[in-house]
């Protein structure tokens, strides 16, 4: 979901300023969130137990970021990114 910020991305799914503007505050939001979490693995010394942490907050931004897409927008992306990688079960 991320690599919506890559300048050919936005202009492919002809993404917005408002968008833009919107996706840039979502990151921050993000940032400030992960920051804290970023230090709790620095003092800890076992950054492996902060990844749960990290992948939830990025999941939650994630949902955020795709909310702001049209529905035409959202089908691009998905279009974009191809089918899902199978790793099998």
């Amino acid at each position: 979901m991320f690599g919506l910020g890559h300048p050919e991305i936005m202009r492919e799914l002809e993404i917005t300023d408002k968008q833009r503007q919107q996706f840039g505050e979502v990151m921050q939001e993000m940032q400030k969130k992960m920051e804290p979490v970023m230090k709790e693995a620095q003092k800890s010394g076992k950054p492996e137990e902060i990844r749960p942490k990290m992948m939830k907050i990025r999941k939650e931004h994630e949902d955020r970021i795709e909310a702001l897409l049209s529905d035409a927008q959202k089908k691009q992306w998905k279009k974009m990114l191809g089918k899902p990688f199978d790793l099998g079960g």
